[in-house]
């Protein structure tokens, strides 16, 4: 059985790298965004989520200045607003909202709208389920440079090729393996995060089975 395809809040710049804001300051850069500063909004927003620079966690407001991001097209928010809507952070959980907000992140080019909504549509969550349209979103984050949603696609063609015995499947999944595990040398979470670094060798292990497997 393949693993479970975890939802991601995407990577949102911080306002200043460890600034600490004042209440004046905090209320200045809302007040930028009231206007349509959409950068800003998000900022604000990650700021709100994380509870740091300054800013006191609060998922209500961080989920109403993603909104407010995403309303101007500043589609990493979406994602993050997407996930907040899947997870009940801030709003009342919502899968179809969810689903609708990755796919408008994914369509501007955000790989963890893209990540996220595929991995929906293998659950038949927000959307009905569908494994070759998730799959596909999920190799579209991947191509765009997202390790982990190259190592689930290897997962999927390896999971077919032990099901069909197809040689091709196999030949696939070593090919995302590698990539996935190529990608993850360079991304900070695989190597920090002792889960995510467990998770990166498992596909660089596989990679090397298949490898030597001759595929």
């Amino acid at each position: 059985k393949m693993k479970k395809v975890i939802l991601c809040l995407a990577a949102a710049c911080s306002l200043v790298s460890a600034a600490t804001f004042n209440e004046a300051q905090i209320r200045e850069f809302e007040q930028k965004c009231e206007v349509g500063d959409a950068i800003i909004c998000g900022s604000v927003g990650i700021s709100y989520y994380m509870g740091d620079n300054g800013f006191t966690k609060d998922y209500e407001k961080a989920a109403k200045f993603f909104a407010k991001a995403c309303d101007g097209n500043n589609y990493k928010t979406c994602s993050n607003l997407g996930f907040m809507y899947s997870t009940g952070q801030g709003v009342v959980i919502d899968p179809d909202k969810a689903a609708e907000l990755y796919v408008k992140a994914c369509e501007g080019g955000d790989v963890f709208g893209c990540q996220n909504v595929g991995a929906m549509y293998l659950k038949g969550q927000g959307v009905k389920a569908d494994a070759i349209k998730g799959l596909g979103y999920i190799k579209i984050a991947c191509d765009k440079g997202l390790w982990g949603a190259c190592l689930n696609f290897a997962l999927a063609n390896e999971l077919i090729g032990q099901k069909t015995k197809s040689e091709a499947s196999f030949k696939a999944a070593k090919e995302y393996f590698k990539k996935a595990c190529d990608l993850g040398k360079n991304d900070r979470s695989a190597q920090v995060i002792e889960e995510q670094k467990k998770i990166w060798l498992q596909a660089c292990e596989k990679y090397e089975a298949l490898r030597k497997q001759n595929y």
